[in-house]
């Protein structure tokens, strides 16, 4: 399952979600959802996977920026479909709060999705466990300043 929603993150919201990076409680949806860009971002996943997310550990959200390539993966399972460190983790969803980059593009296999400055305000939201068909995904390496808003959500069907 992958869905492509445009135009969730207002643009006067976006220096709020960037200093969510030093925002030490990485779980703490209750405060990121102060941001209504954030909240958002929440109720689009929630009308768009079949599963409720429990917005609390061991979900979490990220702020990052790296700029090296970041190779074929599954976020809740191994390639090969066995459990990794993240076997909890039921859907991702991956939003650009930048636009000062060139390359880094997003790519899933299948089927095939690529994705580079159109995720800017935007999300892909995504199947990542093991028994709900993951999206194999990687990410290019880029040049510039490119900040993602990256969510991993366990939910409530999850044992």
């Amino acid at each position: 399952m992958r869905v492509f929603h445009t135009d969730v993150i207002d643009e006067e919201d976006l220096q709020s979600l960037l200093d969510l990076e030093c925002h030490k409680a990485r779980s703490d949806f209750d405060k990121a959802s102060e941001i209504p860009s954030f909240k958002a971002l929440m109720d689009t996943i929630e009308s768009s996977i079949p599963e409720k997310p429990i917005w609390s550990h061991p979900s979490y959200f990220r702020i990052e920026s790296r700029s090296k390539k970041h190779p074929l993966h599954f976020d809740g399972c191994r390639l090969d479909g066995t459990p990794n460190h993240m076997s909890w983790c039921r859907y991702s969803a991956v939003s650009v709060l930048t636009k000062d980059w060139e390359g880094g593009t997003l790519r899933f296999r299948n089927p095939v999705l690529e994705l580079e400055q159109g995720l800017y305000r935007s999300v892909v939201i995504y199947s990542s466990g093991a028994d709900n068909e993951p999206q194999a995904h990687e990410r290019e390496e880029h040049d510039g300043t490119r900040v993602a808003l990256l969510l991993f959500l366990k939910t409530e069907r999850t044992k």
